[in-house]
């Protein structure tokens, strides 16, 4: 039988890959492009709660860096965070870690940081709308790293295309909402009004098959709840290039 054999990596092997935003993109858009296709096998991820008590609690993330890489041209960016201070916090470890020369400016509320905005990301625990249609202006590009949750229902079916990774991801996390409330007992579903017609998945419109801006004033959101593939993808590109460095430590199972 041939040998299992695993490679461990630490946090600081993988800082020395030394794997840059077009590595990473380039990894993801392939995987993307493999969903286009149909070549993959996923079925809808499971959550994660981390204490245990509370069904809402979650984890997410966004990575600023990857936003001003993919758009060099951003010029301004403005933050909020329900934590005072925090968005200031953010503010200054974000010019820290990107280099970013332009204005980075922390916001006292919601509507000062996405009114007149031409991209919108937001990361929210998802208990709030706060994306209303009259701050969504004709043009607008919105990404939800939570879900569909942050936009309220006029905003959401009033874009012109909706985007989302994964279609059946997508209707299995409006399904598991369905019922769901939020602090103040009011209904929080995944998609506020229902899932919006699909224009097109992600991986459509990266392996061309599909159109992204057709015009400078339409209005669209792209959903990625998040895909294994990906995770998988990435997976592979690190462990290449550990193997390629010469980094980590092998064990051998069997």
């Amino acid at each position: 039988m041939k040998p299992i054999e695993i490679l461990l990596l630490s946090q600081s092997d993988i800082i020395q890959l030394d794997l840059r935003p077009d590595d990473v993109l380039g990894a993801v858009e392939q995987a993307m492009r493999e969903h286009s296709a149909g070549s993959y096998e996923m079925h809808p991820k499971i959550g994660v709660h981390p204490t245990g008590t509370d069904p809402d609690n979650f984890i997410h993330a966004m990575h600023l860096r990857f936003l001003l890489h993919a758009l060099p041209g951003i010029q301004r960016v403005r933050l909020y965070d329900v934590r005072p201070g925090a968005a200031s916090d953010l503010a200054a470890r974000s010019r820290e870690s990107t280099g970013f020369t332009g204005e980075l400016l922390p916001c006292d509320t919601a509507l000062a940081a996405l009114e007149g905005a031409h991209v919108i990301s937001t990361c929210t625990n998802g208990d709030e709308q706060i994306i209303r249609p009259e701050w969504f202006q004709a043009g607008t590009f919105g990404v939800g790293i939570e879900g569909g949750c942050a936009y309220t229902a006029e905003a959401l079916h009033q874009a012109d295309k909706f985007i989302v990774d994964d279609i059946p991801l997508a209707e299995y996390f409006q399904k598991i909402s369905m019922g769901r409330k939020n602090d103040r007992g009011e209904d929080n579903p995944e998609f506020a009004g229902g899932i919006p017609p699909v224009h097109s998945t992600i991986g459509d419109i990266v392996a061309g098959k599909k159109s992204a801006r057709d015009s400078d004033a339409e209005r669209i959101i792209a959903i990625p709840i998040g895909m294994a593939i990906c995770d998988i993808a990435l997976g592979h590109l690190t462990l290449a290039r550990a193997r390629e460095k010469g980094v980590g430590q092998t064990f051998r199972l069997a």
